[in-house]
């Protein structure tokens, strides 16, 4: 009986994915998007399957038939050998269109029910860890995106695992479900798998000082310690070398820079509420994780300070905006890949709440700041539509 109790969760996170699903989307005949989706993330894919039959190569180098003929990895970004688009080889029977809803709605189903398993491993209370599951899934990005523009998010899977596996390297020293999850991520989507593993290099600092919370962390052992986990990241970059080059190489020198910033002011905290809550190019949570943030500030312990502060600076400091979009301009999407993150210290707030562990003001004084800060941003909610007539 406790076994079959053990399921009920996912089966439930399963029944409301598929339902949600269908009312934001899929009432409209497709689980798709009407310009992008159409033009690009179904149509090329197609494309790529298309050229394999008709020349049997899996590694071709030249598109006759797009934009005049062009170097196949000017399109790399759109899935050429990405794990979740090689498979349709196998059908040619199916409509690539068919083909790439079913996948959009298996992965995003998969990437919240992994993220479950992932908070429960984490010791996280069983109902808390279904509601922030349930805010996973409805975070802008996630339904928005994989009926939308699918690169943005459909490597979400893997990086859930990849959370996994870095759980699974720090307490058994295992580092194989690691290296393949960074893999599967790098080769499903490797724009934003750049932001994917910087989350992973934030959540490693977490677990390496909670795991060594009562001895002393010296610059050396750091150092070593901090080399031998990256190593398996390393090595999945490696492994995907032969797509990465060859992209790269495609690519450098291809696109301009489309916003002339000065260089100090990479530098300047920039925080605005859209790029932490309900967009869909953006983290799209709530405004409860300002708050969380605000609260983690305080927090005592050093690994739970880690994970806040590097994520705070991440987010807010305009550079790694700038870095993570390839130093082409500076935009949220590329912090798509953080959600999961912050919903982890969403957890950890929660469970600071329901301990009580929490004193008066830094239990208040984050909530307050965050309404003031809300109130004080509208205008950006308003310019765009957003919640118009509550701001009136």
């Amino acid at each position: 009986m406790d076994k079959v109790k053990r399921y009920i969760p996912y089966l439930l996170l399963t029944g409301l994915t598929l339902f949600f699903c269908r009312i934001f989307v899929g009432r409209y005949g497709i689980f798709g998007a009407k310009v992008d989706w159409l033009s690009q993330h179904s149509v090329l894919p197609d494309y790529f399957r298309q050229q394999f039959y008709a020349t049997g190569k899996l590694f071709p180098e030249f598109a006759a038939n797009l934009g005049g003929g062009q170097n196949i990895y000017h399109f790399a970004y759109y899935g050429l050998y990405s794990p979740l688009i090689l498979p349709s080889y196998l059908l040619p029977f199916v409509k690539m269109s068919d083909y790439i809803m079913a996948v959009s709605i298996t992965g995003l189903t998969a990437s919240v029910l992994l993220f479950y398993y992932w908070l429960k491993s984490r010791k996280t209370d069983a109902g808390t860890a279904f509601i922030l599951s349930l805010m996973f899934l409805l975070a802008g990005p996630m339904i928005g995106q994989y009926s939308g523009q699918i690169m943005f998010v459909d490597y979400m899977p893997f990086l859930c695992l990849a959370l996994i596996g870095v759980d699974r390297y720090f307490e058994q020293e295992k580092s194989g479900l690691f290296t393949v999850s960074v893999f599967l991520m790098i080769m499903t989507s490797f724009y934003f798998s750049i932001g994917g593993m910087l989350s992973l290099v934030l959540y490693g600092l977490h677990r390496y000082f909670e795991q060594r919370e009562e001895n002393r962390v010296t610059v050396r052992s750091f150092l070593r310690d901090g080399l031998c986990f990256v190593r398996s990241m390393i090595l999945a970059v490696l492994m995907s070398g032969f797509f990465l080059v060859p992209t790269a190489l495609a690519l450098t020198g291809g696109r301009s820079k489309e916003q002339n910033t000065s260089f100090a002011s990479f530098f300047i905290p920039q925080i605005t509420v859209e790029r932490f809550a309900y967009s869909i190019y953006g983290i799209g949570l709530t405004t409860l994780v300002i708050t969380v943030l605000l609260t983690g500030l305080l927090y005592r312990k050093v690994y739970e300070k880690v994970l806040t502060y590097g994520c705070v600076i991440v987010l807010v400091i305009p550079v790694f905006a700038y870095l993570l979009n390839g130093g082409l301009y500076i935009r949220d999407k590329v912090f798509i890949p953080i959600p999961p993150l912050l919903c982890y210290l969403i957890s950890i707030y929660l469970e600071k709440c329901r301990k009580r562990e929490l004193s008066f003001i830094a239990g208040m004084i984050p909530y307050i700041i965050t309404t003031i800060f809300v109130y004080m941003a509208r205008n950006q909610f308003v310019s765009k539509g957003i919640g118009e007539s509550i701001w009136k």
